[in-house]
């Protein structure tokens, strides 16, 4: 199995391929902080474009307020 590491920030998004996993391997992750000097190097660095950053935190927050709403509605239904 090929696996790739995607993070990124308002600026720029970052990309990282793993060692490959084989059959019968296990991989497992966590979450941790760590500064830039820290971390193995990405293998691709590309630059964000600040429109599509602000339409998807547009959206992000669209999508929120939609799966709020609908939680709201099937909460109240099961009350009456």
């Amino acid at each position: 199995m090929r696996v790739w590491a995607h993070a990124s920030s308002d600026d720029e998004t970052w990309l990282w391929q793993l060692p490959d996993i084989q059959d019968g391997q296990t991989i497992s992750f966590r979450v941790i902080q760590a500064e830039q000097h820290e971390i193995t190097p990405p293998q691709e660095v590309e630059k964000r474009d600040p429109e599509q950053v602000a339409e998807g935190k547009q959206r992000a927050k669209e999508w929120l307020k939609a799966a709020m709403l609908r939680k709201a509605q099937s909460s109240g239904s099961e009350d009456a």
